[in-house]
C-alpha cells in the first residue's frame, strides 16, 4: 500500500470512470437524432437606405430568426444596428419586383457622442441582392 490507499479502491474508481464515459456517449447519440431544424437566416451584401442616407458596405447584414430580427448597417463615417421581434417593426412593405423592403423601427437608441439613450424612429429601405434571401426574409413577417 502506498499513501493509505489499497488496491481495491483504485479498481473501483477505474471501473466507475469507464462506466461514466459509456453513459456519456449514449446521451450524445440521443442528442444528435433530436436536433431542431435551423430557422436562422443570415443575409449580407445589402444596400440599406436609412433616413435618406445610403449605406453600402461590408457591415450591412441581417440576421433573423422567428423570434428576432437584427439589422446592421455601416458607412464610411457611421455604423449602427437595431434589433427586435418581427412584430416590433412597423409599416413593413414588400416590393417583389425590385426585391425591396421598407420598414420602420422605433425604440431606445444609445447615442455614443452624447452618452445618452433616447427614443428614435428609423426608416429603413433595404434592397436585397438575391431573390432567395428576399423570400426568406419575407416569410418571417407573414
Amino acid at each position: 500500500m502506498k499513501r493509505g490507499r489499497d488496491v481495491k479502491s483504485r479498481k473501483v474508481k477505474k471501473h466507475e470512470k469507464s462506466r461514466k464515459v459509456k453513459t456519456r456517449k449514449r446521451s450524445l447519440k440521443g442528442r444528435r437524432t433530436k436536433r431542431k431544424s435551423n430557422n436562422k437566416i443570415k443575409v449580407s451584401g445589402l444596400k440599406i437606405n436609412l433616413n435618406g442616407k445610403n449605406y453600402t458596405g461590408r457591415g450591412n447584414w441581417i440576421m433573423a430568426s422567428p423570434g428576432n430580427v437584427y439589422i446592421s448597417f455601416a458607412g464610411p463615417n457611421y455604423s449602427g444596428r437595431v434589433y427586435g421581434m418581427p412584430s416590433s417593426y412597423k409599416n413593413v412593405k414588400f416590393d417583389d419586383k425590385a426585391l425591396n423592403v421598407k420598414l420602420t423601427w422605433s425604440g431606445k437608441w444609445w447615442d455614443e457622442k452624447k452618452m445618452k439613450s433616447k427614443n428614435t424612429k428609423k426608416n429603413f429601405n433595404i434592397q436585397f441582392g438575391k431573390n432567395k434571401d428576399y423570400i426568406n426574409f419575407k416569410e418571417l413577417f407573414n
